[in-house]
C-alpha cells in the first residue's frame, strides 16, 4: 500500500479481493465501486474509487481505498448519482448479512466533496426493502426503481419477485412516489437492467418465477405519460439471461454478460440493441475476458470499463475494457471520446443493472472535440502556408527595400566623445547628418538593407549601415577638428508608402555638404553660401538642412534626417 500525498488516501497498487454483486457509479470522472460478497459468501463494505480522467494498464490500476465507515454492507443493492450538484451516490436496498439491519434503513447516501455517509430519514411510504431490482435515474433527476427480491436477506420470512414501480426525486430527496402496476407491464423479475433512452425507461432481460425472460420482448416505460409498451425486438437475439450489464451509448444499449436461471452458464457475449429500430446485433469482439455474472459496466466514452464478477466457482478481482467502436478488449485504458450518431446530441446515460448504476448524467459530447481537434489541424496547415507565404512576401520586399524607413538616431554614433564637449552650433555646422534605417513597425536597430551593395560594415553603437567610414577636418580661425564621414556609392531605397519610394545616394548627398562646409573653412566662422556671398554659421546651418530637407522629399513622421 502506498500513500499518495495529493490525494491523501491510500492508493491500493495491486489487485482488490474478489467480489460480485457490488455498484458502480461513475462521477466527475471517478467510478466508485461500493459493497458485494468475496469468497465465502463474505459481505462487504469496501468503498474503492478509479480515476477514469486519465490512462491506466488493466493489470496495475491504481485503487484509491476511500472511507467506509458508515457504509452498509448489503449485496445486490442499487447506486445512482445524485444531490443538486450530482456529487452524491445515493444506495437504495440491498440483502444483508444480518437480520437485524434489515429493519433499518434501507436508503444511504455518499458524499463524493467531503467523504461522509448519511442515512436520510424519509416519511412513510417507502419502498419495502428488496435487492436483485434496478434503477436508473431519468432527465429530471428522479430515480426509477423497478421490480426486486424480497426474503430472507431483507428480513422477510417469505419469498416475493415484486413488480412494482417507485420514484423518489434524488436531488431533494423528500418522499418516494408509488405507480401502480399498469397493463403491459414487464411483470415482477430480478436480475434484470432497465436503462433510460429518450424519457423511456426500458427492461431487458431477468428471472421470474424460475422463468428466463425472452431478450426479444422489451418494455419501456414512458416517463412523460406513465404507461408502459411492449417491443418486439428482432435481428441477433441474444440468449435469455439474468445477471448482466447495461450500458447506453448514442440510443443503443449495450449489455454483456450474465447467466442462465441456475448460474451453470455463463456468457461472455456482447449484444446491442437498437432502440430506435428495436434490432439485436452481435458484435464480434476479440482478447475477450472470462464469462461472467454480477459484476458492473461503466460506460466513459467509446470504453466500457467491466469490473469484477463471477466467473463460475471463482470470482475476479480486475477489471476489462472493451472499447465499443472497435470492439476490442483492451489492456491499457486511453480516455477516449464517443462520436454520436448522426451528428445528433445525444444524452449517454450508463444505467443500472441489478447491482449497479453507472452515472451518465453528463452527456457524451465527443462530436464537438472531435470537429474542434479537425478545425484546430485545418487551421494550423492553414496557418503554416499563410505564414510561409508571408516570409516568402516579407523576403521579397526587404530584399526590394520596400518595408525600410529611416528614423532618428538621436545618439550619433558617427561623433566621437570629445566632440560633446564643442561648441553645439560650430559642431552641428561641422559633421555630417547620420541616418539610421529601420523597419516600419518603428524599431531603431534593425540592419540596413541596401541595393547593389556587397557590403556593410557595422557601427559599434548604430545598426549596420550601407556606408564606409572615413576621415574628415575641418579649421577655421577659431578652432579646428576633425572627425569621421560616411560615405558610399551605393543607392539605398526607403519605401515611403506603399505606393512611392525615394532613393538615396550618399556620395551626392555628402559631396554638397562637403562643398558648403569647404566654403566655410575658407572663410573664418562664416562661408559662402550657392551664390558665393558671405554667411554666417547659423545660416550655413540652414543652408544644409535645406539641403538635406531637399534630398529627403518624404512624410517626416516617417523618413526623417537627424539634426546633428
Amino acid at each position: 500500500m502506498i500513500i499518495n500525498p495529493t490525494l491523501g488516501f491510500p492508493v491500493i497498487t495491486s489487485n482488490l479481493v474478489v467480489r460480485w454483486g457490488h455498484s458502480a457509479t461513475l462521477i466527475n470522472s471517478n467510478i466508485y465501486y461500493i459493497g458485494g460478497r468475496t469468497d465465502g459468501n463474505v459481505f462487504i463494505t469496501e468503498l474503492v474509487r478509479l480515476d477514469v480522467s486519465k490512462p491506466f494498464s488493466t493489470l496495475n490500476p491504481e485503487w484509491v481505498q476511500l472511507d467506509s465507515t458508515g457504509a452498509p454492507k448489503t449485496i445486490g443493492h442499487s447506486a445512482v448519482y445524485g444531490g443538486l450538484n450530482n456529487d452524491q451516490i445515493i444506495i437504495f436496498g440491498g440483502g444483508v448479512d444480518d437480520p437485524a439491519s434489515a429493519v433499518m434503513s434501507n436508503l444511504w447516501t455518499y458524499d463524493t466533496t467531503n467523504g461522509q455517509w448519511a442515512d436520510p430519514k424519509l416519511p412513510q411510504g417507502s419502498p419495502s426493502r428488496r435487492y436483485e431490482h434496478s434503477a436508473a435515474i431519468g432527465p429530471s433527476g428522479m430515480m426509477w426503481v423497478y421490480g426486486g427480491l424480497i426474503d430472507g436477506l431483507t428480513g422477510s420470512p417469505d419469498r416475493v419477485i415484486t413488480s412494482d414501480l417507485w420514484g423518489l426525486d434524488v436531488n431533494t430527496l423528500n418522499s418516494w412516489k408509488a405507480y401502480p402496476v399498469l397493463d403491459n407491464s414487464p411483470g415482477a423479475r430480478i436480475f434484470h437492467t432497465s436503462s433510460i433512452v429518450d424519457n423511456k425507461m426500458i427492461v431487458i432481460g431477468g428471472v421470474t418465477d424460475e422463468i428466463l425472460y425472452d431478450m426479444s420482448e422489451i418494455y419501456a416505460f414512458d416517463l412523460e405519460k406513465g404507461i408502459w409498451e411492449k417491443n418486439i425486438a428482432t435481428g441477433q437475439i441474444p440468449a435469455s439471461r439474468g445477471q448482466h450489464s447495461a450500458v447506453v451509448a448514442n440510443k443503443k444499449i449495450i449489455i454483456y454478460g450474465g447467466s442462465d436461471i441456475t448460474n451453470t452458464n455463463l456468457y461472455g457475449d456482447v449484444a446491442v440493441l437498437d432502440t430506435t429500430t428495436w434490432t439485436w446485433t452481435s458484435p464480434v469482439t476479440t482478447n475477450t475476458p472470462s464469462n461472467r455474472r454480477g459484476h458492473t459496466a461503466t460506460l466513459v466514452g467509446a470504453n466500457m470499463i467491466v469490473a469484477f464478477g463471477k466467473t463460475g466457482a471463482d470470482a475476479d478481482s480486475n477489471v476489462y475494457i472493451l472499447n465499443i467502436l472497435s470492439w476490442d478488449w483492451l489492456i491499457d485504458y486511453v480516455p477516449m471520446d464517443l462520436p454520436l450518431d448522426n451528428d445528433e446530441v445525444t444524452p449517454v446515460k450508463n444505467e443500472t443493472d441489478p447491482n449497479h448504476d453507472d452515472k451518465g448524467h453528463k452527456s457524451v459530447k465527443c462530436l464537438p472535440y472531435i470537429i474542434t481537434l479537425s478545425v484546430i489541424g485545418v487551421l494550423l496547415f492553414v496557418g503554416v502556408i499563410a505564414f510561409t507565404i508571408h516570409k516568402i512576401i516579407k523576403k521579397r520586399r526587404r530584399d526590394r527595400g520596400d518595408d525600410l524607413v529611416a528614423v532618428p538616431y538621436n545618439d550619433n554614433p558617427i561623433t566621437s566623445p570629445q566632440e560633446t564637449a564643442r561648441n553645439k552650433t560650430i559642431k552641428r555646422s561641422r559633421r555630417p547628418s547620420f541616418l539610421c534605417l529601420g523597419r516600419k513597425d518603428g524599431r531603431k536597430h534593425d540592419s540596413t538593407e541596401v541595393l547593389n551593395n556587397p557590403t556593410s560594415p557595422a557601427i559599434s553603437t548604430g545598426p549596420s549601415t550601407p556606408y564606409t567610414i572615413g576621415s574628415y577636418g575641418t579649421h577655421t580661425p577659431s578652432h579646428s577638428e576633425s572627425g569621421i564621414i560616411i560615405s558610399g556609392k551605393p543607392k539605398v531605397r526607403f519605401t515611403i508608402d506603399e505606393n512611392m519610394s525615394h532613393h538615396y545616394d550618399p556620395e551626392n548627398y555628402l559631396q554638397k555638404i562637403n562643398d558648403i562646409e569647404n566654403h566655410a573653412s575658407t572663410s573664418g566662422t562664416s562661408g559662402a553660401g550657392a551664390n558665393g556671398e558671405s554667411k554666417s554659421s547659423l545660416e550655413l546651418d540652414g543652408e544644409i538642412q535645406s539641403v538635406r530637407e531637399s534630398i529627403f522629399v518624404a512624410n517626416k513622421q516617417e523618413l526623417r534626417v537627424v539634426n546633428p
